[in-house]
Protein backbone atom coordinates (compact mmCIF):
# COMPACT_ATOMS: atom_id res chain seq x y z
CA UNK A 1 0.00 0.00 0.00
CA UNK A 2 0.71 3.81 -0.33
CA UNK A 3 2.22 5.33 2.61
CA UNK A 4 1.93 8.47 3.78
CA UNK A 5 4.86 10.38 5.16
CA UNK A 6 5.18 10.84 8.72
CA UNK A 7 1.47 8.66 9.23
CA UNK A 8 2.20 5.92 12.23
CA UNK A 9 0.30 2.50 11.12
CA UNK A 10 -0.75 -0.46 13.23
CA UNK A 11 -0.55 -4.09 12.05
CA UNK A 12 -2.82 -6.22 13.56
CA UNK A 13 -1.78 -9.95 12.88
CA UNK A 14 -4.27 -12.60 13.13
CA UNK A 15 -5.13 -16.14 12.10
CA UNK A 16 -8.41 -17.35 10.37
CA UNK A 17 -11.55 -18.85 12.51
CA UNK A 18 -9.46 -18.40 15.61
CA UNK A 19 -6.35 -20.13 14.45
CA UNK A 20 -3.19 -19.01 16.85
CA UNK A 21 1.04 -19.90 16.66
CA UNK A 22 3.84 -18.42 16.09
CA UNK A 23 5.04 -16.29 12.72
CA UNK A 24 7.00 -13.97 11.42
CA UNK A 25 6.35 -11.00 10.75
CA UNK A 26 8.31 -8.79 7.47
CA UNK A 27 8.33 -5.40 6.42
CA UNK A 28 9.98 -3.69 3.26
CA UNK A 29 9.34 -0.02 2.15
CA UNK A 30 9.97 0.90 -1.23
CA UNK A 31 9.65 4.13 -2.72
CA UNK A 32 8.62 2.89 -5.65
CA UNK A 33 5.42 2.29 -5.75
CA UNK A 34 3.16 -0.85 -6.63
CA UNK A 35 0.94 -0.11 -10.00
CA UNK A 36 -2.63 0.28 -9.01
CA UNK A 37 -6.08 -0.42 -10.52
CA UNK A 38 -4.94 -2.99 -12.62
CA UNK A 39 -7.32 -4.31 -15.52
CA UNK A 40 -7.89 -6.22 -18.14
CA UNK A 41 -10.00 -6.02 -21.55
CA UNK A 42 -9.61 -9.15 -23.22
CA UNK A 43 -10.88 -10.29 -27.12
CA UNK A 44 -10.33 -13.01 -29.11
CA UNK A 45 -7.19 -12.78 -29.92
CA UNK A 46 -6.04 -10.09 -27.88
CA UNK A 47 -6.22 -8.10 -24.43
CA UNK A 48 -5.78 -4.61 -23.78
CA UNK A 49 -4.21 -3.75 -20.01
CA UNK A 50 -4.96 -0.68 -18.10
CA UNK A 51 -3.51 0.78 -14.86
CA UNK A 52 -2.43 3.52 -12.58
CA UNK A 53 0.96 4.61 -10.85
CA UNK A 54 2.85 7.02 -8.91
CA UNK A 55 5.78 6.82 -10.47
CA UNK A 56 6.16 8.91 -13.39
CA UNK A 57 8.38 7.78 -16.81
CA UNK A 58 9.21 4.63 -14.76
CA UNK A 59 10.15 1.53 -17.06
CA UNK A 60 7.09 -1.20 -16.77
CA UNK A 61 7.21 -4.82 -17.08
CA UNK A 62 4.03 -6.75 -18.05
CA UNK A 63 4.98 -10.51 -17.87
CA UNK A 64 2.11 -12.91 -19.44
CA UNK A 65 1.01 -16.25 -19.91
CA UNK A 66 -0.79 -19.49 -19.40
CA UNK A 67 -2.45 -19.08 -16.58
CA UNK A 68 -0.77 -20.70 -13.69
CA UNK A 69 2.51 -20.08 -15.62
CA UNK A 70 5.64 -19.69 -13.38
CA UNK A 71 6.57 -16.29 -12.82
CA UNK A 72 9.74 -15.61 -15.14
CA UNK A 73 8.97 -18.17 -17.75
CA UNK A 74 6.51 -15.75 -19.43
CA UNK A 75 6.08 -13.58 -22.12
CA UNK A 76 6.90 -9.82 -21.74
CA UNK A 77 6.12 -6.74 -22.66
CA UNK A 78 8.19 -3.53 -21.45
CA UNK A 79 7.94 0.28 -22.00
CA UNK A 80 7.87 4.03 -20.56
CA UNK A 81 4.98 4.68 -18.02
CA UNK A 82 3.20 7.39 -20.18
CA UNK A 83 4.39 6.95 -23.28
CA UNK A 84 4.06 3.61 -24.03
CA UNK A 85 1.59 3.03 -22.20
CA UNK A 86 -1.06 1.96 -20.44
CA UNK A 87 -3.23 1.26 -22.22
CA UNK A 88 -1.07 -1.37 -23.37
CA UNK A 89 -1.79 -4.46 -26.17
CA UNK A 90 -1.10 -7.85 -26.00
CA UNK A 91 -1.51 -9.71 -29.43
CA UNK A 92 -1.32 -13.23 -30.63
CA UNK A 93 -3.18 -14.93 -27.89
CA UNK A 94 -5.22 -18.18 -28.31
CA UNK A 95 -9.05 -17.88 -28.52
CA UNK A 96 -11.50 -18.56 -25.35
CA UNK A 97 -7.88 -19.30 -23.13
CA UNK A 98 -7.22 -18.38 -19.57
CA UNK A 99 -3.95 -15.95 -19.11
CA UNK A 100 -2.17 -14.80 -16.32
CA UNK A 101 -0.25 -12.04 -15.91
CA UNK A 102 1.63 -9.39 -13.51
CA UNK A 103 2.97 -6.02 -13.82
CA UNK A 104 6.10 -4.66 -12.50
CA UNK A 105 7.94 -0.89 -12.34
CA UNK A 106 11.34 0.22 -12.19
CA UNK A 107 11.90 3.76 -10.87
CA UNK A 108 15.53 3.59 -11.51
CA UNK A 109 18.83 3.10 -9.48
CA UNK A 110 17.73 0.03 -8.51
CA UNK A 111 14.46 0.96 -6.47
CA UNK A 112 11.54 -1.61 -8.33
CA UNK A 113 8.23 -1.56 -7.53
CA UNK A 114 7.00 -4.49 -6.12
CA UNK A 115 5.02 -6.79 -8.62
CA UNK A 116 1.18 -6.54 -9.13
CA UNK A 117 -0.37 -9.69 -9.84
CA UNK A 118 -1.33 -12.26 -10.54
CA UNK A 119 -4.31 -11.00 -12.33
CA UNK A 120 -6.11 -13.19 -14.53
CA UNK A 121 -8.85 -12.82 -18.09
CA UNK A 122 -9.73 -15.22 -20.57
CA UNK A 123 -10.12 -14.76 -24.16
CA UNK A 124 -13.24 -14.99 -26.16
CA UNK A 125 -14.33 -17.49 -27.79
CA UNK A 126 -15.32 -15.22 -31.01
CA UNK A 127 -14.54 -11.92 -32.02
CA UNK A 128 -16.70 -9.31 -30.37
CA UNK A 129 -19.82 -7.94 -31.84
CA UNK A 130 -19.86 -5.02 -34.14
CA UNK A 131 -21.55 -2.61 -31.14
CA UNK A 132 -19.14 -3.74 -28.34
CA UNK A 133 -17.78 0.09 -27.55
CA UNK A 134 -19.26 2.87 -27.82
CA UNK A 135 -18.09 4.57 -30.44
CA UNK A 136 -19.55 1.85 -32.94
CA UNK A 137 -22.88 2.37 -31.15
CA UNK A 138 -26.02 0.69 -33.02
CA UNK A 139 -28.60 3.03 -34.01
CA UNK A 140 -32.07 1.92 -32.84
CA UNK A 141 -35.31 3.70 -33.82
CA UNK A 142 -38.76 4.30 -31.56
CA UNK A 143 -40.86 1.05 -31.51
CA UNK A 144 -37.89 -0.68 -33.05
CA UNK A 145 -36.69 -3.99 -30.69
CA UNK A 146 -33.26 -5.18 -31.26
CA UNK A 147 -31.77 -8.81 -29.86
CA UNK A 148 -27.90 -8.73 -28.91
CA UNK A 149 -25.79 -11.36 -26.26
CA UNK A 150 -23.27 -9.21 -24.11
CA UNK A 151 -21.26 -12.09 -24.02
CA UNK A 152 -19.74 -10.63 -27.16
CA UNK A 153 -19.59 -7.58 -25.61
CA UNK A 154 -16.41 -6.01 -23.90
CA UNK A 155 -15.90 -4.34 -20.18
CA UNK A 156 -16.16 -0.26 -20.52
CA UNK A 157 -15.05 1.51 -17.79
CA UNK A 158 -17.90 4.19 -17.85
CA UNK A 159 -19.91 6.43 -15.32
CA UNK A 160 -21.67 4.87 -12.71
CA UNK A 161 -25.77 5.85 -13.45
CA UNK A 162 -28.28 5.32 -10.46
CA UNK A 163 -28.06 1.48 -9.42
CA UNK A 164 -26.39 0.68 -13.20
CA UNK A 165 -22.72 0.45 -12.37
CA UNK A 166 -20.83 -1.41 -14.49
CA UNK A 167 -19.08 -4.46 -13.56
CA UNK A 168 -19.04 -6.38 -16.58
CA UNK A 169 -19.55 -7.00 -20.82
CA UNK A 170 -21.89 -4.62 -22.21
CA UNK A 171 -23.21 -3.66 -25.53
CA UNK A 172 -23.97 -0.34 -27.67
CA UNK A 173 -27.04 1.67 -28.90
CA UNK A 174 -27.81 4.74 -30.13
CA UNK A 175 -30.82 6.71 -30.40
CA UNK A 176 -31.37 10.77 -31.30
CA UNK A 177 -33.96 12.78 -28.92
CA UNK A 178 -37.06 14.02 -30.34
CA UNK A 179 -38.35 15.80 -27.18
CA UNK A 180 -40.50 12.41 -26.17
CA UNK A 181 -40.36 10.79 -23.43
CA UNK A 182 -38.18 7.50 -24.45
CA UNK A 183 -37.79 4.09 -22.80
CA UNK A 184 -35.17 1.56 -23.25
CA UNK A 185 -36.28 -1.79 -21.86
CA UNK A 186 -35.14 -5.19 -21.77
CA UNK A 187 -38.25 -6.08 -19.13
CA UNK A 188 -39.14 -9.84 -19.47
CA UNK A 189 -37.33 -10.20 -22.50
CA UNK A 190 -34.04 -11.63 -21.08
CA UNK A 191 -33.61 -14.55 -18.25
CA UNK A 192 -30.71 -12.75 -16.49
CA UNK A 193 -30.23 -9.86 -13.99
CA UNK A 194 -29.53 -6.93 -16.34
CA UNK A 195 -28.87 -3.46 -16.55
CA UNK A 196 -29.40 -0.19 -18.31
CA UNK A 197 -27.34 2.29 -18.64
CA UNK A 198 -27.91 5.47 -20.45
CA UNK A 199 -25.49 8.82 -21.47
CA UNK A 200 -24.92 11.57 -23.38
CA UNK A 201 -21.78 13.30 -24.82
CA UNK A 202 -19.02 11.57 -26.40
CA UNK A 203 -17.50 8.65 -25.92
CA UNK A 204 -14.14 10.05 -24.03
CA UNK A 205 -16.64 12.37 -21.97
CA UNK A 206 -19.65 10.54 -21.21
CA UNK A 207 -22.51 12.08 -19.09
CA UNK A 208 -25.60 10.09 -17.27
CA UNK A 209 -28.84 10.71 -18.56
CA UNK A 210 -29.98 8.23 -16.04
CA UNK A 211 -29.64 4.35 -15.44
CA UNK A 212 -31.67 1.64 -14.52
CA UNK A 213 -31.92 -1.94 -12.24
CA UNK A 214 -34.63 -4.06 -11.09
CA UNK A 215 -37.37 -2.47 -12.66
CA UNK A 216 -40.83 -2.16 -10.88
CA UNK A 217 -43.52 -4.55 -12.72
CA UNK A 218 -40.10 -6.34 -14.61
CA UNK A 219 -39.53 -10.34 -13.76
CA UNK A 220 -36.14 -11.61 -13.26
CA UNK A 221 -34.29 -8.70 -12.52
CA UNK A 222 -34.58 -7.15 -15.95
CA UNK A 223 -34.28 -3.29 -16.44
CA UNK A 224 -37.19 -0.19 -18.10
CA UNK A 225 -35.82 3.36 -17.91
CA UNK A 226 -37.67 6.17 -19.29
CA UNK A 227 -36.39 9.40 -19.86
CA UNK A 228 -36.69 13.27 -21.22
CA UNK A 229 -35.29 13.62 -24.24
CA UNK A 230 -33.95 17.06 -25.72
CA UNK A 231 -34.68 17.04 -29.30
CA UNK A 232 -31.63 16.40 -31.35
CA UNK A 233 -29.51 14.88 -28.69
CA UNK A 234 -27.88 11.67 -29.08
CA UNK A 235 -28.29 9.16 -26.43
CA UNK A 236 -25.70 6.33 -26.07
CA UNK A 237 -27.62 3.11 -24.33
CA UNK A 238 -25.42 0.32 -22.91
CA UNK A 239 -27.10 -2.81 -21.70
CA UNK A 240 -24.98 -4.85 -19.29
CA UNK A 241 -25.51 -7.33 -16.01
CA UNK A 242 -25.55 -7.29 -12.38
CA UNK A 243 -21.95 -8.05 -10.95
CA UNK A 244 -20.74 -11.00 -13.99
CA UNK A 245 -24.06 -12.07 -15.41
CA UNK A 246 -24.14 -12.58 -18.84
CA UNK A 247 -26.33 -13.47 -21.71
CA UNK A 248 -29.35 -12.83 -24.96
CA UNK A 249 -30.99 -9.76 -24.44
CA UNK A 250 -33.70 -7.86 -26.29
CA UNK A 251 -33.58 -4.09 -26.05
CA UNK A 252 -36.86 -2.41 -26.97
CA UNK A 253 -36.68 1.19 -27.48
CA UNK A 254 -40.46 3.13 -27.14
CA UNK A 255 -41.30 7.28 -27.47
CA UNK A 256 -44.45 8.36 -25.94
CA UNK A 257 -45.93 12.07 -25.70
CA UNK A 258 -43.86 14.10 -23.07
CA UNK A 259 -44.78 14.38 -19.46
CA UNK A 260 -43.52 17.46 -18.09
CA UNK A 261 -41.17 16.80 -15.37
CA UNK A 262 -41.84 18.05 -11.85
CA UNK A 263 -39.75 20.91 -11.32
CA UNK A 264 -37.94 19.96 -9.49
CA UNK A 265 -36.86 16.81 -10.97
CA UNK A 266 -33.39 17.40 -10.51
CA UNK A 267 -30.82 18.31 -7.53
CA UNK A 268 -29.89 21.59 -8.80
CA UNK A 269 -33.67 22.39 -8.83
CA UNK A 270 -34.55 21.46 -5.70
CA UNK A 271 -37.69 23.09 -3.70
CA UNK A 272 -36.81 25.12 -0.68
CA UNK A 273 -38.54 23.99 2.31
CA UNK A 274 -39.05 26.55 5.33
CA UNK A 275 -38.06 24.71 8.66
CA UNK A 276 -41.80 25.39 10.54
CA UNK A 277 -41.39 25.37 14.46
CA UNK A 278 -42.46 22.08 16.09
CA UNK A 279 -45.72 21.82 15.83
CA UNK A 280 -46.60 24.74 13.29
CA UNK A 281 -45.57 22.65 9.86
CA UNK A 282 -47.83 23.32 7.13
CA UNK A 283 -46.62 20.54 4.37
CA UNK A 284 -45.78 20.64 0.68
CA UNK A 285 -47.38 18.47 -1.73
CA UNK A 286 -45.03 16.67 -4.25
CA UNK A 287 -45.38 13.66 -6.32
CA UNK A 288 -42.76 10.95 -8.53
CA UNK A 289 -45.48 11.00 -11.15
CA UNK A 290 -43.30 12.75 -14.43
CA UNK A 291 -40.10 12.21 -12.49
CA UNK A 292 -37.22 11.04 -13.99
CA UNK A 293 -34.93 8.52 -13.61
CA UNK A 294 -31.60 10.41 -12.19
CA UNK A 295 -28.11 10.44 -12.99
CA UNK A 296 -26.65 10.58 -9.58
CA UNK A 297 -25.81 6.88 -7.95
CA UNK A 298 -28.75 5.20 -5.98
CA UNK A 299 -28.52 5.79 -1.84
CA UNK A 300 -26.57 2.62 -0.49
CA UNK A 301 -30.22 2.08 1.81
CA UNK A 302 -31.50 1.15 -1.88
CA UNK A 303 -28.59 0.40 -4.07
CA UNK A 304 -30.44 -1.72 -6.54
CA UNK A 305 -33.38 -0.18 -6.91
CA UNK A 306 -35.04 1.12 -9.76
CA UNK A 307 -35.77 5.35 -8.92
CA UNK A 308 -37.64 8.53 -10.13
CA UNK A 309 -36.93 11.16 -7.59
CA UNK A 310 -37.33 14.48 -6.58
CA UNK A 311 -35.62 16.78 -4.41
CA UNK A 312 -35.99 19.77 -1.51
CA UNK A 313 -33.57 21.53 0.61
CA UNK A 314 -33.67 22.98 3.91
CA UNK A 315 -31.36 25.03 6.23
CA UNK A 316 -31.02 23.61 9.86
CA UNK A 317 -30.59 27.15 10.43
CA UNK A 318 -30.83 27.75 14.25
CA UNK A 319 -33.08 24.81 14.87
CA UNK A 320 -32.91 22.26 17.49
CA UNK A 321 -34.73 18.74 17.60
CA UNK A 322 -35.38 18.45 13.36
CA UNK A 323 -38.04 15.96 12.59
CA UNK A 324 -39.04 15.20 8.73
CA UNK A 325 -42.70 14.18 8.15
CA UNK A 326 -43.12 12.60 4.80
CA UNK A 327 -47.20 11.28 4.69
CA UNK A 328 -48.18 9.32 1.97
CA UNK A 329 -50.93 10.83 -0.07
CA UNK A 330 -51.79 9.10 -3.93
CA UNK A 331 -48.31 6.67 -3.63
CA UNK A 332 -48.03 3.25 -2.21
CA UNK A 333 -44.06 4.20 -1.22
CA UNK A 334 -41.90 6.34 -0.25
CA UNK A 335 -38.21 6.43 0.42
CA UNK A 336 -36.24 9.40 1.47
CA UNK A 337 -32.61 10.45 2.06
CA UNK A 338 -30.37 13.11 3.19
CA UNK A 339 -27.31 14.98 1.39
CA UNK A 340 -25.17 18.00 1.50
CA UNK A 341 -23.88 19.35 -1.64
CA UNK A 342 -25.33 19.21 -5.25
CA UNK A 343 -22.91 18.74 -8.04
CA UNK A 344 -21.66 15.88 -5.92
CA UNK A 345 -24.20 14.82 -3.07
CA UNK A 346 -22.44 14.00 -0.46
CA UNK A 347 -25.05 11.61 1.43
CA UNK A 348 -25.68 11.42 5.02
CA UNK A 349 -28.45 8.96 5.87
CA UNK A 350 -31.27 7.31 3.85
CA UNK A 351 -34.73 5.41 5.04
CA UNK A 352 -37.07 3.40 2.98
CA UNK A 353 -40.21 2.25 3.20
CA UNK A 354 -40.69 6.05 5.54
CA UNK A 355 -44.20 5.42 7.91
CA UNK A 356 -42.95 7.80 10.68
CA UNK A 357 -41.66 10.62 11.00
CA UNK A 358 -37.98 10.35 11.38
CA UNK A 359 -35.46 11.77 13.69
CA UNK A 360 -33.12 14.48 12.43
CA UNK A 361 -32.00 15.69 15.40
CA UNK A 362 -28.48 14.92 15.27
CA UNK A 363 -28.44 17.29 12.43
CA UNK A 364 -25.84 20.42 12.91
CA UNK A 365 -27.43 23.75 12.94
CA UNK A 366 -26.76 26.73 10.20
CA UNK A 367 -26.30 24.01 7.70
CA UNK A 368 -27.96 23.60 4.11
CA UNK A 369 -29.02 20.13 3.30
CA UNK A 370 -30.84 18.26 0.22
CA UNK A 371 -33.60 15.89 0.70
CA UNK A 372 -33.94 13.16 -1.97
CA UNK A 373 -37.44 11.63 -2.08
CA UNK A 374 -38.22 8.75 -4.08
CA UNK A 375 -39.98 5.36 -5.13
CA UNK A 376 -39.49 3.31 -8.64
CA UNK A 377 -41.80 5.00 -10.94
CA UNK A 378 -44.86 3.31 -12.67
CA UNK A 379 -47.41 1.62 -10.39
CA UNK A 380 -45.36 3.30 -7.86
CA UNK A 381 -45.98 6.86 -9.04
CA UNK A 382 -47.85 9.15 -7.04
CA UNK A 383 -48.31 11.77 -4.70
CA UNK A 384 -46.93 12.46 -0.86
CA UNK A 385 -46.61 15.37 1.19
CA UNK A 386 -43.22 16.69 3.53
CA UNK A 387 -42.72 18.83 6.35
CA UNK A 388 -39.46 19.96 8.25
CA UNK A 389 -40.19 21.09 11.85
CA UNK A 390 -37.94 21.74 14.65
CA UNK A 391 -37.05 23.97 17.68
CA UNK A 392 -36.25 27.15 17.87
CA UNK A 393 -33.46 28.85 20.36
CA UNK A 394 -32.63 32.18 18.33
CA UNK A 395 -29.61 32.60 19.98
CA UNK A 396 -30.55 36.60 21.08
CA UNK A 397 -31.24 38.12 24.30
CA UNK A 398 -34.46 38.90 25.29
CA UNK A 399 -35.17 42.91 25.76
CA UNK A 400 -35.74 44.10 28.95
CA UNK A 401 -39.25 44.81 29.79
CA UNK A 402 -40.16 43.27 26.67
CA UNK A 403 -43.29 42.04 27.49
CA UNK A 404 -44.63 45.33 27.77
CA UNK A 405 -44.35 45.73 24.03
CA UNK A 406 -47.45 44.66 22.25
CA UNK A 407 -47.83 43.58 18.81
CA UNK A 408 -51.06 44.14 16.67
CA UNK A 409 -53.11 43.17 14.89
CA UNK A 410 -52.23 39.76 15.49
CA UNK A 411 -52.30 37.79 13.01
CA UNK A 412 -50.56 40.66 10.82
CA UNK A 413 -51.41 41.19 7.29
CA UNK A 414 -49.95 44.28 5.92
CA UNK A 415 -48.88 46.46 8.72
CA UNK A 416 -47.98 45.12 12.07
CA UNK A 417 -47.69 47.99 14.89
CA UNK A 418 -45.31 47.89 17.67
CA UNK A 419 -45.49 49.81 20.96
CA UNK A 420 -44.41 51.30 23.26
CA UNK A 421 -40.95 51.02 22.49
CA UNK A 422 -38.87 52.22 25.28
CA UNK A 423 -36.56 54.18 23.35
CA UNK A 424 -35.29 51.40 20.55
CA UNK A 425 -33.80 52.69 17.58
CA UNK A 426 -33.93 50.19 15.00
CA UNK A 427 -36.50 47.02 14.45
CA UNK A 428 -35.35 44.02 12.62
CA UNK A 429 -37.49 41.06 11.42
CA UNK A 430 -35.83 37.64 11.61
CA UNK A 431 -37.54 33.97 10.52
CA UNK A 432 -37.52 30.98 12.55
CA UNK A 433 -34.28 30.05 11.26
CA UNK A 434 -32.46 33.21 12.44
CA UNK A 435 -31.96 35.01 8.64
CA UNK A 436 -32.77 38.98 8.60
CA UNK A 437 -35.49 39.21 6.46
CA UNK A 438 -36.12 43.11 6.87
CA UNK A 439 -35.17 46.17 9.00
CA UNK A 440 -36.57 49.58 9.89
CA UNK A 441 -34.76 52.24 11.49
CA UNK A 442 -37.52 54.56 13.77
CA UNK A 443 -35.07 56.52 15.83
CA UNK A 444 -36.40 56.13 19.06
CA UNK A 445 -39.83 56.53 18.51
CA UNK A 446 -43.07 54.95 21.19
CA UNK A 447 -44.96 53.41 18.46
CA UNK A 448 -43.68 52.27 14.71
CA UNK A 449 -45.25 50.34 12.41
CA UNK A 450 -43.14 47.62 10.49
CA UNK A 451 -44.51 46.79 6.85
CA UNK A 452 -45.43 42.50 6.59
CA UNK A 453 -47.10 42.90 3.17
CA UNK A 454 -44.35 41.03 1.31
CA UNK A 455 -43.32 38.46 3.88
CA UNK A 456 -44.71 34.54 3.34
CA UNK A 457 -47.60 33.28 5.81
CA UNK A 458 -46.22 31.94 8.85
CA UNK A 459 -44.31 32.97 11.92
CA UNK A 460 -41.62 35.21 12.80
CA UNK A 461 -39.63 37.45 15.73
CA UNK A 462 -39.11 40.98 15.92
CA UNK A 463 -35.83 42.36 17.42
CA UNK A 464 -35.19 45.74 18.94
CA UNK A 465 -31.68 46.64 18.46
CA UNK A 466 -31.00 43.64 18.00
CA UNK A 467 -32.70 41.85 21.31
CA UNK A 468 -35.70 39.92 20.64
CA UNK A 469 -39.28 41.91 21.28
CA UNK A 470 -41.53 38.62 20.91
CA UNK A 471 -43.07 36.53 17.98
CA UNK A 472 -45.69 38.00 15.75
CA UNK A 473 -47.65 35.48 13.06
CA UNK A 474 -48.29 36.88 9.46
CA UNK A 475 -51.41 35.56 8.07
Amino acid sequence: FGATAGTTYYVLVQGYDGQTGDFDLAITCVTCGTPQSVTATPLDVSATITWSSPNASAQFTIEYGPAGFTPGSGTTITGTYGVDGPPVTINGLSISTDYDYYITEDCGGGDVSATAGPFAFTTLAAPPAVNAYCDDALPIACGESISGNTTQGVYTNVPTCAAANVTTLGLWYSFTGTGDDATVSTCAANSYDTKISVFTGACNALVCAGGSDDAPGCPGNTSSLTIHTVAGTTYLVMVHGYEQSQGNFTLTLTCTTPCTPVENDDCASATQLAVANTGGCESSEGTTTCAFAPAVPNPPCDPYGNIVDTWYSFSSGLATNLLLTIDLVGAPVINAAVYTACGDPVYIECWTEVDAPIDLSGLPQNTNYLLRIWNGGGVDAGTFSVCVEGEFDLGVQLLEDAGAVHFFPVPARDLLTVQPLLGITTLTVVDLQGRVISTTTINATRTATVDVSALSTGSYILLGDGRALGRFVKE
